[in-house]
């Protein structure tokens, strides 16, 4: 039997059911804290070329945008944003430490977006309308327990994405590399010592419909004559004819 949701907005922009979730950060301890890497996971299909990353260096400003579109479109599996570059230069420890990652990794170079140093939080955000969709820490995390330098911290199962930092949602594990990892003579790499792809979605059937954009209680400049709604829904296949049902709306006044 169909089901019809009905809500109010002003003007409606769907947005991808796919949605990317961040996984894990790691700080490395090899050269000159390398190397710096970033799990995220593609929960359904999910079109990086939407979406862009952001750092807030000691918990400022967010900038540093990093366009994710090289790391194409992705179905329901992990990839790797990183860097291992020093002075110009790649040291060598991501291929050493992850060494079972040989797809899906995206190195972002010099860019300063995963120039992080334990402390420093991370955000996916959707490139044309700048809407947060998974974001990893709040503020400067020196001494919380997502703090995570010469170390790192991973989602729990069955949580995120999350538009605002849930500190619930994760597990640190600060200083937990330092002096270990094959670049400092140990017998296991990062990756063995970290767990690479443990994290498991959320498994809900439930249908749910979430309003990304305006955030709530935005105030418009007078005399705005239109705004873009977007909305995310999961478990739901939009459609008059072969999906789940459809969805109304209507212009308030």
């Amino acid at each position: 039997m169909k089901k019809l949701y009905l809500f109010f907005a002003l003007l409606m922009s769907l947005v991808s059911v796919g949605q990317p979730i961040i996984t894990m950060v790691a700080d490395g301890d090899c050269t000159s804290g390398t190397p710096k890497v970033l799990e995220i996971y593609a929960k359904g299909t999910v079109d990086f070329t939407q979406y862009s990353l952001q750092k807030a260096p000691n918990g400022g400003n967010w900038g540093n945008d990093f366009d994710l579109s090289s790391l194409g479109t992705v179905t329901d599996d992990f990839v790797y944003v990183y860097t291992d570059t020093y002075q110009g230069n790649s040291t060598g420890a991501f291929a050493q430490e992850f060494p079972s990652v040989t797809s899906n990794a995206l190195d972002v170079g010099s860019n300063q977006v995963m120039g992080i140093n334990g402390d420093d939080p991370l955000r996916i955000i959707e490139t044309s309308s700048q809407t947060v969709i998974d974001v990893f820490g709040d503020g400067d995390g020196t001494g919380t327990s997502w703090e995570y330098k010469d170390g790192y911290a991973k989602r729990n199962n069955e949580t995120g994405p999350d538009p605002v930092f849930v500190i619930g949602n994760w597990t640190g594990h600060n200083g937990e590399l330092n002096g270990l990892g094959l670049c400092q003579g140990g017998s296991d790499p990062f990756e063995t010592i970290i767990g690479l792809r443990t994290y498991t979605p959320s498994t809900s059937t439930n249908p749910t419909l979430a309003i990304t954009a305006p955030t709530n209680n935005e105030v418009f400049a007078p005399n705005t004559t239109s705004v873009d709604v977007a909305f995310a829904v999961q478990n739901f296949t939009i459609a008059q004819s072969g999906g789940d049902g459809y969805m109304v709306y209507t212009v308030d006044s």
